[in-house]
């Protein structure tokens, strides 16, 4: 099984790519903040997953920063998808703050 991660390098990304290195049947392909900036590296870097769980997020910047990046990112995941012939499920990691009123819990909310 092919499993992609994005924001691999982050907190959640480090733990989930030390779960799935124990299993012998599973290659990971991460993609951190570079990989984001190439689109067709970033399609040919998930081509042929099984699963993709979007984890990439931003949540320390500029309100306006935070507002518009998080949903620009499931896009690029999407749109970097869409190039491929993966037919790759997509598990989108949110947010506890998706309930909230605030800048970030409405970013997220928009990227789902």
């Amino acid at each position: 099984m092919k499993i992609g991660i994005t924001g691999a390098y982050g907190q959640f990304g480090w733990h989930l790519r030390c779960r799935l290195f124990a299993e012998k049947d599973v290659e990971i392909c991460c993609a951190g903040r570079a990989e984001f900036e190439n689109a067709d590296h970033l399609a040919q870097l998930f081509d042929g997953c099984d699963a993709v769980v979007h984890l990439a997020g931003v949540n320390r910047a500029a309100d306006q920063e935070i507002a518009m990046q998080n949903p620009r990112l499931a896009e690029q995941l999407v749109e970097a998808l869409g190039k491929t012939n993966t037919k790759a499920h997509i598990l989108f990691a949110s947010s506890t703050q998706i309930a909230n009123d605030n800048v970030y819990g409405r970013a997220k909310k928009r990227s789902g």
